[in-house]
């Protein structure tokens, strides 16, 4: 029984930390991202939502994120909407 706990233990653990969400980097929090953007600072996958673009991020590599959009002239956010 304690391996099959342990095992699951680590199976939510793992799941946890793989967990991304929806970065935005752009000339203010309530303005859309542009393509550009995204590609050159998003480590995750880049989607288009309506007029938005759009980061998968895992919350680890926000930072990285966050310093590449203020090196363009732009801010970034990290949503609390989880990516698919």
């Amino acid at each position: 029984m304690r391996l099959s706990a342990s095992v699951l233990f680590a199976a939510m653990i793992g799941s946890s930390m793989a967990q991304t969400y929806v970065g935005n980097c752009a000339v203010d929090t309530a303005s859309w991202s542009s393509e550009a953007d995204q590609r050159a600072c998003c480590p995750g996958k880049v989607s288009q939502y309506a007029q938005n673009w759009e980061c998968c991020i895992p919350q680890s590599a926000y930072t990285s994120y966050r310093s590449c959009c203020l090196g363009r002239g732009k801010v970034a956010s990290l949503g609390g909407t989880q990516c698919s």
